[in-house]
């Protein structure tokens, strides 16, 4: 390859010294002598020897005229000038996306380099080719089809590519390109680091023989030494549900992952940029260790989170995110009755139900220091702290009270037909009542609307409320409280079982709890709200003569926990037990209203992102927004328990939101929009950084031609090695002046030589010295030999 090929048009020129050899040759001279047979023997000798001399000389004059053509077109080589030989090929270019290619050598990471050798590979192709541009990531990807005329909108599409948050799949990438092509390509192009992970189904495949195609040209970009990496790995808080001035616990793993000396280093907590707390820790060579982080979040809604550790070659694990979807305090609605604790009101109130509720779920508040540091202390004290609690007058119960009650709960409050409606409507709409009876409770009321029989044809199919039985003043008539359904979210707490953990709770008076029997259910087919099927109730606690006492009945989307004994000492002492203060706290907080909406705070890339509505929210519009700001109008679909919607695009690494709104609603409506987050991170268990050398890329594409070029950050680029042109001048130059020195070298000695041979000759016969002129000429080359 020449810079001015032009200029080989001259090279012809290299025949002129034979031109002018042919030319200038001697005519014979006659020569008068008379021992002539002596001296022609002598002439034949060195004539013979004269012609190659000659040639030789006249063959060191044109190559010096052709090194001189050729210094001037300036000839280069170009090391794989081979690869792009010939017009009109079908040529693949796959880049490498998976997340090792973030890995930073020299203030470059992987895949800069890999965009380079991509854009290196286009500068070199033929106008003619045709490019076929595949992304390999988790879900490779045909980014282009175009002739390679077309270099301006390849090389932006190679620029645009960014890593995914997992290993690439090679072997898809292969298929994909393979796919899109009527013919095998005639080269293909992969710019890689050689991950051990990203080539595993391209290793799975040589055992299969499928492995046979193209020539590929496999141009390696990874590091040249094994990377020193301290990565946070594993999975972001999974907090049911958030509260304001709850605390949490944030858990953070982080990992070594190198061979060489401990580490020491420090993980930092951000939300809604700004640190909130550091983590100083110590790891030996490959270990893992899981660090817990206390936090309370002071605000409700979307707080968006992260761990990040200090910098290094690998920065896609130096941070984790994390979404917290904080919701506002749990507000506890305690209905109770106008006046006193008497039978139907006769006698004055002696005990007051809402003031023994209140207590009961402020008291962990108030408790010591050794309850506190218990595990079933700190998990009360949470709830506590989380409640707000308010009081309201059964006759005064209004449908905005309930709109913004989390959980009710009934003490000892009668109830009207109306209210007792409007109760029943909240619990089918997802919410939850504690109804803590007395003697106040109007029963009939209760059954007929609370618990539904008046909206049911068969209502021997629902739960029911028997008559009042046992004395507040004979403690003869109390029973204790047995064994119920111990694995029940309210009872699962207590270290044994239920009966046992109330072993010392009496119940003096007692509405006892009629359940209709499996086959009254099967006969009835009927429904606790139209649409569901009647399910049964779910006994909690049990009186020691067998009759249920406390039930967790389901009734539309929503739960009602049933208890057939008070919440005052007049009619039991369950609310004088230490017992009563975790069960009531469990089961308020088990009642709480479902979120509108909701969705996981977290899922691995590519993943389906999943958001839930409520019924009551069907209407609701959905937007998903990624971490580049892209909004996405999700749609949703009917579920068994509402609607749900799905955002499939979740490739990328980062935080993402779901906006819900609800039309129709009040722009001053707190509860008009609810927004979610969510995050994507890399696999839980990490990124291997491990790669395969020359041998074992090789090995995993076999039955084909394999051209492997190393191009690490401390070597030249890879697009320089492509593209690379070592220039020959100097070494013409050098050659030419040897041959010209030779040449000349030869050229004066044939020329002394001949002009002794037949050169002019004196009186007696012998020959004359060479005239000057003539040593010269015969010195430059341009003498006469004859």
């Amino acid at each position: 390859m020449f810079n001015h090929p032009a200029l080989l048009w001259f090279l012809p020129a290299a025949l002129l010294p034979i031109v002018l050899h042919l030319i200038t040759l001697y005519r014979v001279r006659t020569v008068e002598l008379s021992t002539f047979r002596f001296l022609m023997d002598s002439y034949l000798k060195q004539r013979r020897r004269f012609k190659f001399w000659e040639w030789l000389i006249v063959m060191l004059r044109v190559l010096c005229v052709a090194l001189i053509v050729m210094l001037i077109a300036r000839p280069v080589l170009q090391r794989f000038g081979g690869l792009f030989a010939g017009d009109g090929r079908q040529v693949v270019i796959v880049v490498d996306a998976g997340a090792s290619m973030s890995v930073t050598s020299s203030g470059r990471t992987g895949l800069d380099r890999a965009k380079d050798a991509a854009v290196g590979v286009i500068d070199l192709l033929a106008d003619s080719d045709t490019v076929t541009l595949v992304r390999a990531g988790r879900q490779p990807t045909l980014l282009m089809q175009s002739p390679a005329e077309q270099a301006e909108s390849l090389r932006n599409a190679i620029l645009s590519i960014e890593p995914d948050a997992t290993p690439s799949d090679l072997a898809a990438a292969f298929d994909v390109a393979r796919d899109a092509l009527a013919d095998t390509p005639d080269t293909v192009y992969v710019a890689t680091d050689a991950n051990r992970r990203s080539w595993a189904t391209l290793q799975s495949r040589t055992q299969d023989g499928t492995t046979a195609g193209p020539r590929t040209v496999v141009l390696d970009v990874g590091p040249d030494d094994a990377v020193q990496n301290v990565g946070l790995i594993g999975e972001p808080p999974r907090t049911l549900r958030p509260t304001v001035d709850l605390p949490i616990v944030l858990r953070a793993t982080v990992v070594n992952g190198s061979a060489g000396d401990p580490v020491d280093t420090a993980i930092s907590v951000i939300i809604d940029d700004q640190q909130v707390a550091q983590a100083p820790v110590t790891l030996a060579p490959n270990q893992r260790k899981t660090l817990t982080i206390p936090y309370t979040p002071r605000r409700a809604g979307l707080l968006r989170g992260r761990f990040v550790l200090p910098a290094d070659a690998f920065p896609s694990d130096d941070q984790f995110l994390f979404s917290l979807n904080v919701e506002r305090r749990l507000r506890t609605l305690i209905v109770t009755s106008r006046s006193g604790n008497g039978d139907n009101g006769d006698t004055p109130r002696v005990f007051d139900a809402a003031r023994f509720i209140t207590a009961a779920l402020r008291s962990p508040l108030l408790a010591g220091d050794v309850r506190r540091k218990s595990n079933d202390g700190q998990a009360e004290r949470s709830i506590a702290e989380s409640l707000a609690i308010a009081t309201v007058e059964s006759h005064a119960l209004t449908e905005d009270d309930l709109r913004q009650a989390d959980t009710v709960v009934l003490a000892d409050a009668p109830l009207d037909a109306d209210r007792a409606t409007m109760l029943r409507r909240y619990i089918e709409n997802g919410g939850g009542v504690l109804a803590l009876t007395g003697p106040s409770v109007t029963r009939d009321v209760y059954n007929d609307f609370l618990i539904g029989a008046a909206f049911t044809p068969t209502p021997d199919a629902l739960p029911r409320l028997a008559q009042p039985v046992g004395q507040p003043d004979d403690e003869a008539s109390a029973v204790a409280v047995a064994r119920g359904d111990a694995e029940h979210d309210v009872l699962r707490a207590f270290d044994t079982a239920a009966g046992a953990a109330f072993g010392s709770a009496r119940v003096y008076r007692r509405f006892h709890i009629d359940l209709p029997d499996a086959s009254t259910l099967a006969r009835s087919g009927d429904t606790l709200l139209a649409g569901a099927t009647a399910s049964p109730a779910t006994v909690l606690l049990r009186t020691s003569d067998g009759k249920p006492i406390l039930i967790d009945a389901p009734i539309g989307r929503g739960h009602l926990l049933l208890a057939g004994f008070g919440a005052t000492p007049r009619w039991s002492n369950v609310s004088l037990r230490p017992q009563f203060v975790p069960l009531l706290l469990r089961s308020v907080a088990y009642l709480r209203r479902p979120s509108p909406a909701s969705t996981e705070p977290a899922i691995r890339p590519g993943d389906p992102a999943i958001v839930r509505l409520n019924e009551s929210w069907r209407d609701a519009t959905v937007q998903a927004t990624d971490p580049t700001g892209r909004a996405t109008s999700i749609n949703t679909a009917r579920t068994a328990v509402g609607r749900e919607g799905v955002l499939l695009d979740t490739d990328r690494s980062g935080h993402y939101r779901f906006v819900v709104h609800r039309p129709g609603a009040s722009p001053d409506d707190a509860d008009a929009e609810v927004e979610l987050g969510f995050t994507v991170n890399m696999a839980g268990d990490g990124i291997d950084l491990a790669t395969l050398d020359e041998q074992a890329v090789r090995a995993a594409l076999p039955n084909r031609e394999v051209v492997y070029i190393r191009g690490s950050a401390t070597d030249p680029t890879i697009a320089a090695q492509l593209s690379h042109r070592h220039e020959l001048w100097k070494w013409l130059i050098a050659l030419a002046f040897f041959v010209i020195g030779l040449e000349f070298l030869l050229a004066t000695v044939r020329g002394s030589e001949d002009d002794a041979a037949t050169g002019p000759l004196d009186n007696e016969g012998d020959a004359q010295p060479p005239s000057r002129v003539r040593s010269l000429l015969t010195a430059l080359g341009w003498g006469r030999f004859d």
